[in-house]
Order: C-alpha cells, then sequence, then structure tokens
C-alpha cells in the first residue's frame, strides 16, 4: 500500500481506514465495519487475549497492512509477514503459525479462496475497530474525487 499510494497512479480499492492511510489516500464513502480477530484450526486452542497471542511462536499478519501496524503499536515481536489476507490463511492450514490476525468480515472468505473449509477455522477476540472504505490514489483529480463522493452519497 505504502508504494502504490506514493506512486503517480490513480488506482481505487477497498481498504481499511487508518491514520496513516488517511495521509496517503482520499477516502470516497465508507462500506462497513468491522474489527480483527485471531483465526485458528478448530483442532487447536483459540486465542483469547493479546498477551496469549504474544506468546505464541508465530502469528500471521498483512505486510505493511493495517494488522500489522495495529500488531506492531502493541508490541508484537512475534509476527510473520503474509502478502494479502490468503497469505495468512496459507500459512494456517500449513502449519507455519500458530495464528493469523484476520478481518472479522473477510476471514472466511479467505479461507474458501484457498479451497480450504471455514468451518475449520474459528476467529477469536474483538480487536482494533476499524471501517472499510473505498479510496483512492491522490493522483485521481479533485474534480472527479469530488463526482465520486457524491455519486456514493446518493446510493447510500
Amino acid at each position: 500500500m505504502d508504494e502504490v499510494a506514493t506512486k503517480n497512479t490513480a488506482v481505487f480499492s477497498v481498504v481499511a481506514k487508518s491514520p496513516k492511510r488517511e495521509s496517503q489516500l482520499d477516502f470516497i464513502g465508507k462500506l462497513a465495519d468491522d474489527s480483527y480477530c485471531f483465526m485458528t484450526l478448530k483442532t487447536q486452542k483459540p486465542v483469547v487475549s493479546l498477551e496469549e497471542a504474544k506468546a505464541l511462536k508465530s502469528i500471521s499478519a498483512n505486510q505493511s497492512g493495517a494488522s500489522h501496524d495495529f500488531l506492531v503499536a502493541q508490541g508484537f515481536k512475534n509476527l510473520d509477514f503474509s502478502l494479502g489476507n490468503t497469505g495468512g490463511a496459507r500459512k494456517l492450514f500449513a502449519g507455519k503459525v500458530n495464528a493469523a490476525l484476520a478481518s472479522r468480515v473477510t476471514y472466511r472468505n479467505s479461507v474458501k479462496l484457498i479451497g480450504k473449509d471455514p468451518k475449520d477455522v474459528e476467529c477469536t477476540g474483538d480487536y482494533s475497530r476499524h471501517e472499510y472504505w473505498i479510496a483512492a490514489t491522490r493522483s485521481v483529480p479533485p474534480a472527479t474525487l469530488e463526482k465520486l463522493k457524491s455519486a456514493f452519497s446518493e446510493i447510500e
């Protein structure tokens, strides 16, 4: 995200809104509320607290993502970075990590996308409430951005 936000490219995406991203992107419209949870296999002990998670051997988090920023801010040292949500799910099922910090809204879909059954995982905890927004890089012309914001507000 950091690299895309600094290049002269017009990109539209759905992202978790964070203070860091507010300085990098223009936000068009809110889509959903969310929070993070620790995804584990049902055959494992669920993670029920941040302190318990810190004691695990390794936790997957999206590289340079809002989940990464959240865990680093909480003092986590046992992080194993993944490229995208499905990367964390793959590592979990492969036994490379003990848990993955996941979006409560999207974790089931991440598991489905790698060909696994979402019934085989659980997501516990309710950490770092955030919002998903449609966002654009700062290179989108202001007039275009205002039209998009106006159109989005009409369909809300």
